[in-house]
């Protein structure tokens, strides 16, 4: 029982983080029609703005935590962890574009994101010291560019140009391409 509404309420910050993506403005009634709900039962949810940011800046940080866990990125060869990355954050890109815009002004979120951010960069770093990745850019940039991608690949699959099916593949090939020796 509890599992399912941790869901539900995955879904919901989910459809918040996409609903705002698409009218940052909008307001917690505007917010709840765009979702399907009551302005009531969403203040049930999150009784302020600020709560429901929180929520999900909370719920991105959990959610690319197990998205990166459930990957195993050390394990295999830098191609399918890189791959296993891609297929398990796409789900949940816009969710960690709004972590990741929160880090620019919140010094806890950034605080929180840092040692998940430097992990994979260390990671990064041990793939191209193996040889599998180009060192002349730096791990940073290779994550950030996989970041950027995986924003662009849902915000296209948001506005239906591009299918869901295809789009982990299609991150995948433009950024291995690009990356890899």
């Amino acid at each position: 029982m509890a599992a399912t509404k941790s869901r539900v309420r995955e879904e919901l910050l989910l459809s918040l983080v996409n609903a705002l993506a698409d009218q940052p403005r909008a307001s917690m009634g505007q917010l709840a029609s765009i979702v399907g709900l009551s302005r009531a039962t969403l203040c049930r949810h999150f009784p302020t703005r600020d709560a429901m940011m929180q929520a999900m800046s909370e719920a991105g940080i959990a959610s690319a935590e197990q998205a990166i866990a459930r990957a195993q990125p050390g394990e295999g060869s830098a191609e399918h962890a890189i791959k296993r990355l891609i297929e398990e954050l796409l789900p949940i890109a816009e969710l960690y574009a709004y972590v990741d815009q929160e880090m620019q002004t919140n010094e806890t979120t950034e605080a929180r994101v840092q040692p998940l951010r430097a992990s994979l960069i260390a990671l990064f770093q041990q793939w191209q010291g193996s040889g599998a990745l180009r060192v002349d850019l730096s791990a940073a940039w290779l994550l950030e560019s996989m970041a950027a991608l995986l924003r662009s690949a849902a915000a296209m699959i948001r506005s239906g140009r591009l299918a869901r099916r295809d789009a982990a593949q299609s991150v995948f090939d433009l950024l291995w391409s690009g990356m890899s020796k």
